[in-house]
């Protein structure tokens, strides 16, 4: 079963990082290639008013920052009584593989839209996993030749980001330079500084000119590692006592 997504208020938009909102999501996310997914937006209206929504457009990219998005049906006019939660699905079917951004610009008329968009790959490891890898694009949407910078931000104590663009080591703040409608294939490998449990957002925004062009995040979440009991030595059995000749004739 899907766990149910958060909401977008209506009234009041959720704060923090715009393209880390969950309200929107793909469904299944990697979706399968040739085979429908579903573009889901729940909206809610908790004012003692009926709100109109004047049209909602969808578009999904290819998971990264600067690239370019394709637009899905337009949803609306439809209207969400007083006090209610609404949900938005429309099907989309991919015919290339990977992880997606999704967003949805929602026209509530007399010139308000609002946004939610969503550049978030949620990781739920298993214990013994130590590392984690997520692709994905960088581009340059402009028609000059450009340099982007990166920042990142969260789980500086847990992870150790390491990046790679077009299958070469680069430096997190080093610039990257691309031609106009360049694409760069990127991988970043976040690998855990400790065995400890791992609940975290890593983000990585990308800045061109000043001013930034997009951004991802990366949530981990990895429960503890359980480590079997230490025996002490008075516990061996025989067969667990090592031999002389064990010792001796089987040096390193």
């Amino acid at each position: 079963m899907q766990a149910m997504l958060p909401t977008f208020d209506l009234t009041r938009p959720p704060p923090g990082s715009h393209y880390l909102h969950r309200e929107v999501s793909v469904l299944p996310n990697p979706p399968m290639i040739g085979s429908p997914a579903q573009v889901t937006l729940r909206l809610s209206n908790p004012s003692s008013e009926i709100m109109i929504v004047r049209e909602i457009v969808f578009s999904v990219a290819q998971f990264g920052m600067g690239v370019a998005w394709e637009q899905l049906p337009v949803v609306g006019p439809f209207h969400i009584a007083a006090g209610t939660t609404e949900t938005i699905t429309v099907e989309w079917t991919p015919y290339t593989g990977g992880h997606r951004c999704v967003k949805a610009q929602i026209d509530l008329g007399n010139g308000l839209t609002l946004s939610a968009r969503c550049n978030l790959n949620i990781v739920r490891s298993p214990a013994e996993q130590d590392a984690w890898l997520t692709r994905f694009q960088i581009g340059n949407p402009t028609d000059e030749r450009a340099a982007l910078s990166f920042t990142t931000a969260g789980g500086a104590e847990q992870l150790q980001p390491f990046l790679q663009i077009n299958h070469h080591s680069h430096a997190i703040d080093a610039p990257l330079w691309l031609d106009p409608g360049e694409i760069a294939q990127a991988v970043v490998l976040l690998r855990a500084r400790s065995i400890d449990a791992i609940e975290t957002l890593w983000r990585m925004e990308a800045w061109m000119h000043g001013s930034m062009l997009d951004g991802i995040g990366v949530a981990i979440s990895r429960p503890v590692k359980i480590l079997p009991p230490i025996r002490s030595a008075l516990t061996l059995r025989s067969k667990d006592t090592p031999r002389a000749h064990d010792l001796v004739g089987n040096r390193h």
